[in-house]
């Protein structure tokens, strides 16, 4: 039934229905996580639109370049992914973290950073300045293939996928300094890949107890 209301003058009207709370629509998440155009060089790396798209291409030219994320990370478990989308040429395209440590540009290049941890076409680590092989069970990197970066800044162990499997790898520990994400082609080697910070669902899913840097 209606509830009514009466009047001073004795007319009766229904009551207000009081008003419904007013939805709140939460906020649109937004981006964060991106290579970072100042960080990276300024000649031979070109970064999208997107922030997550970076092609290294230096032509005919034999030169390093690398790109680097805006983030710095020094504690926690963390995954991103990157899809590579095009091998120019050359397989010495690498996917992995960097420290600060020695890369300021010359001429607008960074070039090969002298302390990271990268997984490369051929199949190989780079750790300070020298390279730890694959066993026989790792995959070489090709066009369409997605590499998985899971980083343990706690415990100073990093990991490597392709495609969702876990690539064996030996002298991968990683040190107790801050890290950003790199990309970087070798003197004989172009290419572009497409980065996922978790900004997007990923394509494969992390490891256990691991989040997405761009939550």
């Amino acid at each position: 039934r209606i509830c009514s209301a009466t009047s001073q003058s004795g007319s009766t009207h229904p009551e207000p229905i009081p008003p419904r709370p007013r939805e709140v629509t939460p906020a649109p998440k937004e981006q964060t996580m991106f290579w970072d155009a100042d960080e990276s060089g300024q000649n031979y790396i070109q970064i999208e639109n997107d922030g997550l798209t970076v092609t290294k291409d230096t032509g005919n030219i034999e030169m390093n370049a690398s790109a680097y994320s805006n983030f710095q990370l020094s504690s926690g478990k963390w995954y991103f992914e990157a899809e590579v989308l095009e091998v120019l040429k050359g397989t010495g395209l690498r996917v992995g973290i960097a420290s600060i440590v020695g890369r300021e540009p010359e001429d607008g290049v960074t070039g090969e950073p002298s302390y990271g941890y990268g997984f490369i076409g051929e199949v190989q680590m780079h750790v300070d300045g020298s390279f730890a092989r694959g066993t026989q069970d790792t995959e070489r990197v090709r066009e369409g293939d997605t590499v998985g970066v899971a980083l343990n800044l706690d415990d100073g162990i990093i990991y490597f996928y392709v495609n969702g499997q876990y690539q064996s790898l030996q002298n991968i520990e990683v040190g107790g300094i801050s890290y950003s994400a790199l990309f970087h082609g070798n003197k004989v080697s172009n290419g572009t890949i497409k980065a996922n910070f978790g900004f997007s669902d990923f394509k494969y899913n992390p490891p256990a107890g691991y989040d997405p840097i761009d939550e």
